[in-house]
């Protein structure tokens, strides 16, 4: 059997913005002065989309600013409360072997106790996250369940 390979993939965040009141934009653009002036919307067509029209331009232009800044990638969101979207300038890459240690670091995994400790009695298992020098976890007995921090010297990985 092959062993599976697993590949890493770093996602960053280039930009956060807020595009809003999309509403005026459409009178500013047909030179409607909405102080003074009211319009009617004729609708031809079958909308399928939830929101509020943006133009394409202004649009492209937030596209390539970000896009020369990293971005490969967009996610909107509409924002309803203000006529317009929230969007997240995304860029997608392989990641480095740093951050991949970095990760890996990070997730829990099964711990085991191989001497007592402060209560906890040799041979407990728990799930922890290694930090410099310690685990820190959730450790349940019948007594409770309690948030621990323990010495990486006091344990193994499973």
């Amino acid at each position: 059997m092959m062993e599976e390979k697993i590949k890493y993939i770093t996602e960053s965040n280039v930009a956060s913005i807020n595009v809003s009141e999309l509403d005026t934009d459409w009178y500013n653009e047909l030179g409607i002065d909405i102080e003074n002036e009211s319009a009617n919307t004729i609708f031809k067509g079958n909308r399928t989309a939830d929101g509020f029209p943006i133009n394409i331009d202004r649009l492209i232009d937030i596209f390539t600013k970000h896009k020369k800044n990293g971005a490969t990638h967009v996610l909107i969101e509409h924002d309803s409360d203000h006529y317009g979207y929230v969007m997240d300038m995304i860029k997608f890459s392989e990641s480095t072997t740093e951050e991949i240690l970095e990760y890996d670091n990070n997730q829990p995994r099964l711990i085991r106790t191989i001497e007592d400790y402060s209560g906890i009695p040799a041979g407990s298992k728990f799930n922890a996250t290694k930090c410099d020098g310690y685990y820190t976890g959730v450790w349940s007995s019948m007594a409770g369940t309690y948030t621990i921090t323990i010495p990486t010297e006091v344990c193994e990985e499973v």
